[in-house]
């Protein structure tokens, strides 16, 4: 999945919601995304932090997640190649986040600071739509999950992950995806093994 060049895997997915000249998109995010690297197991945000970054990944995989009061991990996102990953609330409101977002993999990315994000999408109506509709996507995949966690049996749940994520459900540990469709580890290895 490595691109050698960041910038055009960058350009490639925003520029289904910008209507920009391919050369002037290339050079507008040049001039505000700044490359970034995290080693896997290092962590993006920390709770408690007020993350001003906003991170584009175009080689690697992510987790958000927090932690109860008893200490349990709960996963709510994972972020791979060509998405976008932050405390998002946190980051728009410059808050500390209540999250955690931390490397799975060496993970590459391209980041905005959250100054200059505010500043372009109140400057262009383009980079606002595409804003609002990363907003949207986000919403939709949480009120999606939370439905999930609701209303289906741990088998479905697991089912549907299996099928939503194909594309990095080999790449995450068991227990993150137990975590992550609301299951002990144990729950979930017995229902792969009725599985087959």
């Amino acid at each position: 999945m490595k691109n050698k060049n960041p910038y055009i895997q960058l350009c490639n997915h925003i520029a289904q919601n910008i209507k920009q000249k391919e050369n002037d998109l290339l050079e507008e995010t040049r001039a505000i995304f700044q490359p970034g690297f995290i080693k896997k197991e290092g962590f993006f945000v920390m709770e408690g932090d007020i993350p001003d970054k906003l991170a584009f990944i175009t080689n690697g995989l992510m987790k958000i997640f927090i932690v109860d009061l008893d200490g349990n991990e709960w996963v709510t996102h994972f972020s791979a190649e060509n998405m976008f990953c932050s405390s998002y609330y946190a980051y728009l409101n410059q808050t500390e986040s209540e999250m955690y977002i931390q490397a799975m993999e060496d993970t590459e990315y391209l980041y905005i600071l959250q100054n200059v994000y505010n500043q372009l999408i109140h400057t262009s109506l383009e980079w606002s739509n595409n804003a609002r509709i990363f907003t949207e996507k986000l919403y939709a995949e949480s009120a999606k999950r939370e439905q999930a966690l609701l209303k289906l049996k741990g088998e479905e749940r697991y089912q549907q992950f299996k099928h939503e994520h194909r594309e990095i459900f080999d790449r995450i540990p068991q227990k993150d995806i137990a975590s992550y469709i609301g299951l002990t580890p144990v729950s979930l290895s017995r229902i792969r093994k009725r599985l087959g």
